[in-house]
């Protein structure tokens, strides 16, 4: 008995041995993990291969009561009720890619439905907290002009006006949205 449970601690020894010198070249797992009520789900995944990981939030708010959708604390949309143009329950879905090797874009954030409306406008609070981004103070949040297909400045760091509230210490930016468009914060 002593020789097999020797021979089995042995065998967990090299396996943990082999595994852990491995470790700098194993990519990062893809999680599904569901977080909570309301069809809240929410995917992670990190490829190596092209430098970008990728966040998808999706959930079912309600035209009368409204509703939250969070994003892994890198955005909150705050849609409030009776606003949604569609008049009806909608899932709202959120895509969020990080891009590191171009050196300026940081985080897109891509909301569907396309075309959705909001009287009164949604909230939407995008995070950077959990990145390491170096000088703050030259981001800047553009908006995608599908007519022109051309990223478009809208307010930058420095921006004091009562539309776009940059948090400096909370390392975030609130402004109300009245439709969905594709959003960035990308650094001069």
């Amino acid at each position: 008995m002593r020789r097999w449970l020797l021979f089995a601690l042995l065998v967990a020894i090299t396996s943990i041995y082999w595994g852990c010198g491995k470790m700098g070249q194993v990519l990062a797992p893809t999680e599904s993990v569901s977080i909570g009520d309301d069809d809240i789900a929410v995917s992670t995944s990190w490829s190596e291969s092209d430098g970008r990981r990728h966040w998808d939030a999706k959930k079912n708010i309600s035209y009368k009561q409204g509703g939250s959708l969070v994003g892994d604390k890198l955005f909150r949309l705050d849609v409030p009720p009776y606003s949604m143009s569609t008049q009806e329950n909608t899932k709202i879905y959120c895509d969020v890619e990080e891009d590191t090797q171009d050196g300026n874009m940081l985080l897109r954030f891509h909301f569907e439905p396309e075309g959705l409306q909001f009287s009164p406008p949604a909230e939407l609070v995008l995070n950077w907290d959990n990145l390491e981004i170096g000088d703050q103070e030259a981001l800047n949040l553009l908006y995608w002009n599908p007519e022109s297909n051309e990223w478009e400045k809208v307010s930058d760091w420095n921006d004091s006006s009562k539309f776009y509230k940059w948090n400096r210490k909370g390392k975030k930016i609130s402004f109300p949205i009245y439709h969905f468009s594709i959003y960035a914060l990308s650094k001069d």
